[in-house]
């Protein structure tokens, strides 16, 4: 069909003025525009704001489809759309219908592409929603840690809570992909300005191990049914192309194998200064030196549960080495049955919900065991104020393990007890994990009351050269 012929009089350019002076009904059209092929007008009409009468006044662009059907097509509201912006849509209009494109149906693909971008970007938006943070990475970590069993998870958790997200809480809530290596650095660079050196590198060696594990885990089915079995809906993903720790070294005077052994001097002063701190601290740290210089993040772990105040034993677990955890069991002196059975256990009732009854050595009444940065910076203050004017010649924990062995060695005490009693070199094989446990503790309360009773000739300032056995309770195989 033929358009029908269109006689066009002349108009003149719309204007702001002419604009507003249109009342409800009237229109007027742009002389400005070209009359080919469509014009843009513009209409006013009344409409009530709250039963108030208000006129507004809106741009259309008029054409004739190809079948000479005259059509209009809104643009937009006068105040909210100028009068230039109308004059650009309607030029816009006229190239498509001067194409033989009919604008309606390129209105609608571009309906069709915006519905299509705004659905890319809310996918978009709930990707970069579930992108987790160096926080969520960190927890997501510990908990793979907790859910395969490992003792060392509460460590883990404790150790990154109060060197990363504790100390650094603005880097902790950015993605976890986003992390540089120089915010690595600045983690490590603010522990080694405290005096932290060892832990330093094993806070760096975990965050290495949790980015590792976050970029292999992103599509990990297990990790996913983890999360569910959790409660949350969906896993975090990370997003991880490198793991930004492999580009901050190691502090390598940090790892070195020391050979400082304190003098029996050092050893008194340093139990002397054991007395004005923190009891639960104080307590911690005396204990781990009578029991032979144990670990102390495996001390730590220790729960009411583990203490058989009748058999006198106190179960510890080993993970250190291959081969997965194993228990190590030791004997208990009076000495130290006496600092255990002073310190304060959780109410029954509490008790009952708290992990083993509640943590030995706890400042939070055994929801949480001490932290073992802690126990690590009383010995390296200690021992740095020992030498106040050469402040490197001091100890470390490390030092204070290494001089129990060495002593234990110059008092005639075999290396194969030696090792039974820090947990050298254990293996879990069934032999060890079912039949040595308890044959082992005659030998281990041996050499614990040797190490004991030389101890305390060593803090009371006696000759160290006899040595007398310490009082343990009898200890047979068939009995423990």
């Amino acid at each position: 069909m033929d358009k029908p012929a269109v006689t066009h009089s002349v108009s003149s350019p719309l204007t702001e003025r002419a604009i507003l002076a249109l009342r409800p009904g009237q229109k007027k059209t742009d002389g400005a525009s070209k009359p080919k092929a469509g014009r843009l007008i513009v209409r006013a009409k009344e409409r009530r704001n709250g039963g108030k009468p208000i006129t507004i006044r809106e741009f259309f662009y008029r054409y004739w489809d190809a079948d000479g059907a005259e059509r209009s097509m809104l643009i937009g509201t006068h105040g909210k759309t100028s009068l230039e912006e109308a004059r650009q849509e309607a030029r816009r209009l006229r190239d498509l219908v001067v194409r033989g494109i009919d604008p309606r149906f390129d209105r609608d693909q571009q309906a069709v592409a915006q519905q299509a971008a705004e659905q890319r970007a809310r996918h978009e938006a709930v990707r970069e929603s579930l992108k987790g943070t160096l926080a969520d990475l960190l927890d997501a970590y510990a908990d793979h840690l907790t859910a395969h069993g490992k003792a060392s998870a509460a460590d883990v958790r404790a150790a990154l809570k109060r060197h990363v997200t504790g100390a650094f809480p603005a880097l902790a809530a950015r993605k976890a992909r986003d992390i540089t290596a120089d915010d690595v650095s600045d983690i490590l660079a603010m522990m080694i300005s405290k005096g932290i050196e060892r832990r330093t590198n094993i806070v760096r060696s975990l965050l290495r191990a949790a980015f590792a594990f976050g970029a292999r885990q992103d599509n990990d089915p297990e990790r996913k049914a983890e999360a569910l079995r959790s409660g949350a809906k969906v896993a975090k993903r990370f997003g991880i192309a490198g793991n930004p720790v492999a580009d901050v070294p190691r502090i390598g005077r940090f790892d070195r194998a020391g050979d400082r052994v304190l003098s029996d001097d050092e050893l008194r002063a340093y139990w002397i200064a054991l007395a004005p701190l923190n009891a639960d601290v104080s307590d911690s740290l005396r204990v781990a030196l009578l029991l032979g210089g144990q670990r102390m993040s495996q001390l730590l772990r220790t729960t009411w549960a583990d203490y058989d105040e009748q058999d006198r034993t106190l179960h510890l677990v080993d993970t250190k080495g291959r081969g997965g955890s194993r228990e190590h069991v030791l004997p208990i002196s009076d000495q130290v049955a006496a600092i255990l059975n002073a310190r304060a256990r959780p109410a029954q009732e509490e008790a009952e919900t708290l992990p083993g009854g509640g943590f030995i050595f706890s400042t939070t009444g055994g929801r949480r065991p001490v932290d073992v940065s802690t126990l690590s910076n009383a010995v390296s203050i200690i021992g740095k104020a020992a030498f106040p004017k050469k402040p490197e010649a001091g100890y470390s924990a490390a030092d204070l393990r290494r001089t129990v062995e060495t002593r234990l060695a110059a008092l005639g005490v075999s290396k194969e007890h030696r090792a039974e009693v820090l947990s050298h070199g254990r293996t879990a094989d069934v032999q060890s994990r079912h039949y040595e446990r308890h044959d082992d503790l005659p030998a281990k309360a041996a050499t614990l009351a040797c190490w004991e009773e030389h101890l305390n000739a060593v803090t009371n300032g006696k000759q160290t050269g006899r040595i007398v056995r310490g009082r343990f309770r009898a200890v047979t195989p068939a009995s423990a």
